[in-house]
């Protein structure tokens, strides 16, 4: 039930475009999800096409992209894949390893059909 809001205000976005660009329809929403956030693409769909009934964003598909969990070496600036097992920067040797989450969600792109 928390995807409701965050719904809600991807089609806030999607309806500012709208009003700007006066497309015939809008075709997907594309959403960049952290792998650290919990919302399920399915039912942002879902409740998208509740909130876009009646409009030119009916119809509309969600495309998500999910942003990984990578690991960053502070010494160093590597970025590697999540691993958990992970002791040691494999670029330096360093122990000064932090992962980076990504929690948010946010509207990469939407594509419309003028």
């Amino acid at each position: 039930m928390h995807e409701l809001p965050v719904t809600e205000g991807i089609y806030k976005i999607v309806m500012d475009v709208v009003e700007r660009e006066q497309p015939k329809r809008v075709v997907s929403v594309t959403i960049r999800m952290g792998e650290g956030c919990d919302y399920v693409p399915e039912i942002i769909e879902e409740y998208l096409s509740i909130f876009a009934e009646g409009t030119v964003a009916e119809g509309a598909k969600i495309i998500a992209k999910l942003v990984p969990t990578t690991i960053l070496c502070r010494d160093c600036g590597g970025v590697f894949p999540k691993d958990l097992t992970m002791q040691h920067c494999p670029k330096c040797g360093s122990e000064r390893l932090r992962p980076q989450i990504w929690n948010d969600l946010t509207v990469e792109d939407i594509q419309l059909e003028m």
